[in-house]
């Protein structure tokens, strides 16, 4: 979903609302998408750039029948440093009512020390 970047617009609620826009018309899309695979699995996952599960988004998929595996909001971004946290941005919806996936959780590994996370980021992903 659409980044946090502030300088996309001069509109400080445009990320914001972009985000609930585009969950909006994922989730617009699932009924074809399991009618299509004629499955019911249906798992959303990736960098939903999600700063917390306060936000409006978050709400849409849960309405939409979904559970956030990182509602804890564990951090997922390598930390850049002082002033810049890692944050939840990486999420995972699982089907809420689904057996299959009642024990599913999220699990984030970190390297252990700042030079593993600096090599991290510059070989892989600032994402872990």
């Amino acid at each position: 979903l659409k980044s946090n970047r502030k300088e996309d617009s001069q509109d400080p609620n445009y990320t914001a609302r972009q985000r609930q826009a585009e969950a909006n018309a994922l989730v617009a899309q699932l009924s074809g998408l399991k009618k299509h695979f004629h499955d019911q699995d249906v798992v959303l996952l990736g960098d939903m750039n999600i700063m917390t599960r306060e936000t409006k988004t978050p709400a849409i998929f849960k309405d939409a029948g979904f559970k956030d595996l990182n509602e804890q909001e564990e951090g997922t971004t390598a930390n850049w440093g002082k002033g810049y946290p890692s944050a939840p941005f990486d999420r995972i919806f699982v089907p809420l009512e689904q057996q299959e996936f009642m024990a599913s959780k999220q699990v984030v590994h970190k390297p252990e020390n700042v030079e593993r996370i600096k090599d991290h980021r510059r070989k892989l992903s600032d994402h872990y």
